[in-house]
């Protein structure tokens, strides 16, 4: 960072005599001089060598005067872009890094949301299945209770001997020869 601080610094000591300064670079220039003693001893040199240039005394022709101030004005405005290239693609190189960091949150809320949902689904259906289960087995037991209850009461009364047995889980019973009723094999005390 501070190698492109030194540059910038020196890019605008270089461009300062050739074309003027916005007050915010000039402001930015002044403190980083105040600041840094490399770049503050490199625009005094600046300075010496365009006094001492500004010294010489020699006839120039006009039109190549005009020229090298033509090519001096094009090399700034090229270092200018040049520039601005490197901020821009310092700026967009700041901007994916902040997009990264801002996104990562988001991407570990997808990872979870998703783990989430692979977890929950087969969790929802063995709740689901155990739930259809015990309805099933309360229908089939209300079930077993309507027909056990449709067939007590359509059942012939020569057929209830076998009804009970069936119901008590009994082998059929003995007949009791005096009264000719059922009887139960543990000799009907129930």
């Amino acid at each position: 960072m501070q190698s492109e601080q030194h540059e910038r610094a020196r890019f605008l000591i270089d461009r300062a005599p050739v074309a003027a300064l916005s007050n915010d670079e000039q402001c930015w220039l002044n403190r980083h001089m105040e600041i840094c003693v490399d770049c503050s001893k490199y625009a005094e040199l600046s300075r010496r060598i365009i006094r001492g240039l500004k010294s010489f005394s020699f006839d120039a022709n006009p039109g190549m005067n005009a020229r090298v101030q033509q090519a001096v004005t094009i090399h700034a405005m090229r270092l200018a872009v040049k520039q601005s290239r490197t901020q821009d693609l310092f700026v967009r190189a700041a901007r994916r890094v902040a997009e990264r960091v801002c996104s990562r949150p988001l991407r570990w809320i997808l990872v979870a949301s998703a783990l989430l949902v692979v977890l929950a689904v087969p969790i929802y259906r063995a709740v689901k299945t155990t739930q259809r289960e015990a309805e099933m087995e309360r229908a089939d037991a209300l079930l077993l209770e309507r027909v056990d209850s449709e067939l007590s009461r359509a059942v012939p009364a020569a057929m209830e001997p076998l009804v009970q047995a069936a119901t008590w889980g009994l082998v059929p019973p003995k007949q009791n020869e005096s009264s000719g009723k059922a009887v139960p094999r543990d000799g009907g005390n129930r």
